[in-house]
């Protein structure tokens, strides 16, 4: 995570913005989900993990952080973090994500519920989880 000063000199590279001004034309992009950031053995060290608002979170896609129900969560700094936003990602028509494993269930969920992807790559037990996780919430 660049420093205010650091980010403002990026902002106005000519380089930077030619690359990060690709974000909003992108046709596809392929994600990673993460899990919830407290039941990570490594994560950025740039996320704040002692901030109250990141102990709600489920997971992420490109650190965007996010509630259970999609809501997007800032924390000090994810003002100056260098990512897509996910408005952006929201924009792109062809996003696909890729996760498996029982802890990331509910950030695949949630970053689906958000539109943060639109496909998911993933493999048969993460399925089986997610289907049933959705079942679950349909009967629930």
């Amino acid at each position: 995570m660049p420093s205010r000063a650091i980010r403002a000199i990026l902002d106005e590279d000519p380089d930077f913005r030619r690359v990060t001004r690709m974000w909003s034309r992108a046709k596809a992009a392929l994600v990673g989900v993460g899990a919830p950031p407290m039941s990570r053995e490594s994560i950025s060290t740039s996320v704040p993990l002692d901030d109250k608002g990141l102990r709600a979170a489920i997971g992420d896609v490109c650190l965007n952080f996010f509630r259970s129900d999609g809501r997007e969560i800032a924390f000090p700094g994810s003002d100056r973090m260098v990512r897509i936003s996910t408005k952006q990602l929201q924009a792109v028509p062809r996003t696909i994500a890729v996760a498996i494993g029982r802890e990331k269930v509910g950030s695949l969920l949630a970053g689906a519920r958000a539109g943060l992807f639109n496909r998911l790559v993933t493999d048969i037990p993460t399925a089986e989880l997610l289907l049933a996780a959705v079942e679950a919430q349909q009967d629930g």
